[in-house]
């Protein structure tokens, strides 16, 4: 049945009405407090509809264990296992659905195993609660059925930017921002450097070999931590929060509030779970898995605002300005300080010029380029001012030409702008944009309607491009890990590249890490799985249904633990060993019952570990040498930076000593590589030294968090882009002392050409002979007269040349002896 619905024909061809009975009134709790599945069942599109709905749970839902959903600035609670869904159709096992169930409707988006999608969205959302007909209550289309942009055709290239902001004129405006970030402590910034290249040198260093070291891979000869879900914070502005509050129709105040914060919830589940499945099943080159979770929702209602300004600047809402382009809205956004998340994201129902539906920082593999995933809160320079600005964000309209835009097609319009985020551009060259029969690709300029094979996936340009950012972000370490470099810091590192991803909070089959819900995990293809030479478990990419299950009679898999035998896909028979032995570890064999190697017995406590600088400690090698012989560790801070290597201990009086000197570490009673027969200890390379101002380098020599030669430091004075800043906008601020200093420069430099052009020596035998600089600097007065009669010796040789008479010359003058010419004095003839 078609009925035209609002403006919904503009965007979608074929849709059909449901007008089942709602299912209001028959949901039961479980013992666990969760609700019972539901069963509901339709027709539509000629076949049947039988959806199974579970509640959320935390293997399930998108929101972090700390969300926070605040209205106004004010924290409310809101129960979303109570309206929030997932699951699946009952007639097709490898289905999968999202949405919300509320007043016993279902609005979401149901997936079949063989590629057909569907969106069934409840009528309100179309027309106002005045003209909603009776005899249904929920619209249902087909993605292959949205049609909004096949009229778009492409006339010029501007126009290839019509439905993402990111045109030429705004990508470069965008482009000055992100490098005009300036570093306000660039100590730290150094710090950070060389602290990172200790982490480094520590990871490869065979001394070194931390528990942490599990949550890290080599992907294409990189190190890269496993961490993968992006924390997001998604705001509703006043315009989205009238706009649906409107749509919910007549009823009391205190409900219609309720209901308005349910369906912005709604709004915000179906969108990061729609996101969540295009990124979690896209490799971005090796990199797997990544995820995005609701850390924060915020609400800004119209009563915050009052003529285009916020009414109470501690409700701060950012979003008060009625009349702003797209790139103004977007910098409103970015106004605050979103340093908390991976991303945060604003939603508006505002309809921006052109059909613009979203605009986002796009993200650079370059250190020095602002913007993008993880970006901090840090000041930038625009035009002649300071201005502080998140680049982590971006923004979504739902309504375009008047009409809201449907659900599937704001989805990808999130994934294509977070696409920018994340470092990819718009699709190029024409490999990128093959067009029909398939279809573009999500990061292609035009939104796309979602039905062709090509529209829900990115292009390989994409993931490269993607792939060298998040290659440099991933190998940083996490900001939030318990484990940190207790060495310098990280500082304010403005620009460069920061990790704020974190573990995932639901389990995720792909990553090749066993997980609450899974069997097993071999990876995300079956390329993966053989790999791990694990044929008895199912890839992710083998379908929902199978996916990370052990396969037919296997009663173990490899990557469930070492104890496994991949040949028969059993538990190895025992004395099979499974963990080798170690410096605090005793050698552990399997079982023959688990495929987890069991936990190995610890040696005695006390012995000697890392090279002699630890002890055994309950199985790890992180006791003190020094409590071992009862005194207490202490670090050397004055003396060569080969002494400050020196493992230290208090003696009896207090005072720190080098373990050379403490007859406790005398020749043979600890034995350390390199060093027969001599007493004492000496930190390995990567630890710590100086009372944790340095650590100790290869040569045993402790090296300064900061040290730096004589020309780096010059050169981070010059060129430190800070340094930069402040002197270019002095000149703006005081330009008539620049003018006034380049004319005196000018005059300086012509009195020191006349200068020294009297005290040069000149090959031409007509020119004065040069001063002395000496007789000069004794006699000043010489100079001057020396400028002026210059002029007259010239004058007066001319005039010889020409007053002697020919006469003279030719017959010869008897008895001349002397010809003489003198520049201060008339010309005179001696004839003697």
């Amino acid at each position: 049945m078609f009925i035209s619905v609002g403006g919904l024909s503009r965007f979608v061809d074929w849709y059909e009405t449901l007008s089942y009975e709602p299912l209001a009134g028959r949901r039961k709790r479980s013992p666990d407090g969760l609700y019972a599945p539901l069963s509901l069942q339709f027709a539509s599109h000629n076949r049947s509809f039988h959806l199974i709905l579970h509640s959320l749970d935390d293997s399930t839902s998108v929101f972090s264990d700390n969300f926070i959903f605040d209205v106004d600035g004010k924290d409310e609670h809101v129960q979303m296992q109570d309206f929030l869904v997932h699951g699946h159709d009952k007639n097709d096992p490898e289905s999968m659905l999202y949405g919300s169930f509320r007043d016993g409707i279902f609005d979401g988006h149901i997936i079949y195993g063989n590629g057909e999608s569907y969106t069934v969205d409840k009528i309100d959302r179309y027309l106002h609660w005045k003209h909603r007909p009776k005899n249904f209550h929920s619209i249902i289309y087909s993605d292959s059925s949205i049609n909004f942009w096949k009229q778009r055709r492409k006339r010029s290239m501007e126009e290839t930017y019509q439905n993402c902001g990111l045109n030429h004129a705004i990508q470069q405006k965008m482009e000055i921002m992100q490098n005009g970030v300036i570093y306000e402590d660039e100590e730290n910034k150094q710090s950070y450097r060389d602290a990172a290249f200790n982490e480094r040198y520590i990871f490869e260093s065979r001394f070194k070999r931390t528990a942490e070291e599990k949550d890290i891979k080599t992907i294409n000869g990189k190190r890269i931590y496993s961490v993968r879900a992006c924390y997001v914070y998604l705001q509703a502005d006043q315009k989205l929060y009238q706009h649906i509050y409107e749509k919910e129709g007549n009823m009391d105040d205190v409900r219609h509030v309720y209901l308005t914060r349910e369906e912005i919830a709604s709004l915000f589940y179906n969108h990061i779970k729609a996101v969540n499945q295009i990124y979690e099943s896209t490799s971005f080159g090796g990199i797997n898995g990544i995820t995005f979770v609701i850390q924060r929702i915020s609400l800004y209602t119209p009563n915050t605002c009052k003529d285009g300004k916020p009414k109470d600047v501690s409700q701060e809402n950012p979003f008060c300005e009625e009349n702003v382009d797209v790139s103004n809205y977007l910098n409103l956004n970015s106004r605050k300080n979103h340093s908390d998340f991976c991303l945060a994201y604003a939603f508006t129902f505002r309809d921006f010029v052109g059909g613009t539906l979203g605009l986002a920082w796009v993200a650079s593999p370059n250190h020095n380029t602002a913007g993008g995933i993880c970006q901090q809160y840090t000041k930038y320079s625009e035009a002649s001012n300071f201005v502080y600005r998140s680049l982590n964000t971006g923004i979504i309209t739902l309504v375009n030409y008047g009409n809201r835009v449907p659900n599937r097609v704001s989805q990808l319009t999130l994934a294509h702008e977070i696409g920018h985020n994340f470092g990819s551009p718009h699709d190029y060259p024409s490999e990128c944009q093959p067009g029909l029969p398939d279809g573009n690709y999500i990061m292609f300029a035009s939104a796309t309607s979602g039905d062709k094979k090509n529209n829900a996936q990115f292009s390989n340009c994409s993931i490269a491009n993607i792939t060298l950012v998040l290659t440099e972000v991933l190998q940083q370490r996490p900001v939030d890990s318990e484990v940190t470099l207790r060495i310098g810091g990280f500082g304010n590192l403005g620009a460069g590249k920061r990790n704020c991803f974190r573990e995932a909070k639901s389990s995720f089959c792909g990553n090749q890490v066993k997980e609450p819900g899974e069997d097993c995990d071999c990876g995300y293809s079956a390329e993966d799985c053989q790999t791990m030479k694990d044929n008895c478990c199912n890839s992710r990419q083998s379908g929902p249904a199978s996916r990370c299950k052990r396969i037919h009679s296997a009663q173990c898999s490899p990557s469930e633990g070492p104890c496994c035998d991949a040949s028969s896909c059993q538990p190895y028979a025992s004395r099979k060993t499974c963990r080798a032995e170690s410096e605090c570890l005793k050698q552990q064999q399997c079982n023959s019952e688990s495929p987890e190697c069991p936990p190995s017995d610890p040696k005695e406590n006390g012995l000697p570990c890392q090279d002699s600088t630890k002890v055994c400690n309950d199985g790890n090698c992180n006791g003190s040498v020094c409590a071992q012989v009862g005194l207490r560790d202490c670090f050397l801070t004055v003396g060569s930076p080969e002494h400050l290597c020196h493992l230290a201990c208090e003696d009896e009086n207090g005072t720190c000593r080098s373990s050379l000197t403490l007859p406790q570490f005398a020749v043979g009673k600890y034995k350390q590589s390199g060093r027969k027969n001599k007493p004492g200890l000496i930190l390995l390379p990567g630890s710590p030294c100086n009372n944790y101002k340095g650590y100790c380098d290869i040569f045993r020599k402790c090296r300064s968090v900061d040290a730096d030669g004589p020309l780096a430091r010059l050169k981070n004075v010059i060129f430190n882009p800070k340094t930069l800043y402040e002197v270019k906008y002095w000149i703006q601020v005081n330009w008539w002392a620049v003018v006034l200093g380049g004319l005196g420069l000018l005059l300086f430099m012509t009195l020191f050409i006349k200068i020294c052009a009297v005290h040069t020596p000149s090959t031409n035998p007509n020119k004065t002979p040069a001063l002395n600089i000496y007789d000069t600097l004794r006699r000043p007065k010489n100079l001057i007269q020396r400028k002026h009669g210059r002029g007259a010796h010239q004058a007066q040789l001319t005039l010889v040349a020409l007053s002697i008479p020919n006469s003279i010359v030719r017959s010869g003058v008897s008895g001349a002896t002397i010809l003489r010419i003198k520049a201060d004095h008339p010309l005179i003839l001696i004839l003697g």
